[in-house]
């Protein structure tokens, strides 16, 4: 959500919806830009991304919906939006894009499993894939990380770059709290 009155997400055709506050309507379709939409995230009413089939992706500036040139043909599942020009995308087989200003560049994270979650803060990026890929960006360089499970992971977030949680297949919740990675069972979570 931007806001109260403001939220977007995309269906499962591929088509990028949005809420004002009272209904749901089409913002922009997938067939529009060649693409079928996988993910969408924002920073702000004049900053949201969205990312799909065939390395496409699209910026919104409030008003209108701009393709921008991608560096790969690779579907991209996944896009974290920091601030204005500041963002990352995922997906297959190991893809890792940084945006810079308005600039997207390849980031080798150092694998090829298909990436499905990435979220950055604290100069500090995650992203998590399949068979319990976790890897994290801090500094110049990335690392594996090692995690209690081969599930694969879709999606990750944080309040801060020692407070992660990571879920994925089977019901799996990971919580990273600066030195160890926990399971984390139903009963702990709330309204569990």
């Amino acid at each position: 959500a931007v806001d109260a009155n403001s939220a977007y997400a995309v269906n499962s055709v591929g088509d990028i919806y949005r809420w004002n506050g009272s209904a749901w309507s089409v913002s922009t379709t997938g067939a529009a830009h060649s693409t079928q939409f996988y993910a969408i995230h924002g920073a702000g009413a004049n900053e949201i991304i969205a990312v799909g089939s065939g390395g496409r992706i699209v910026r919104f500036n409030g008003t209108t919906w701009t393709a921008m040139p991608s560096t790969t043909v690779r579907d991209l599942f996944a896009v974290y939006v920091e601030g204005a020009g500041n963002a990352w995308a995922v997906g297959a087989g190991g893809v890792v894009l940084q945006l810079n200003g308005n600039a997207w560049t390849a980031q080798g994270a150092g694998t090829s499993q298909d990436l499905n979650g990435v979220w950055a803060g604290d100069n500090t990026v995650y992203v998590v894939g399949n068979d319990g890929d976790v890897r994290r960006r801090s500094g110049g360089g990335w690392a594996r990380l090692e995690v209690p499970t081969s599930e694969s992971l879709y999606g990750v977030h944080g309040t801060s770059a020692v407070d992660v949680v990571i879920v994925g297949l089977e019901g799996t919740v990971l919580r990273w709290n600066g030195t160890l990675w926990t399971t984390v069972g139903a009963a702990e979570l709330p309204g569990g």
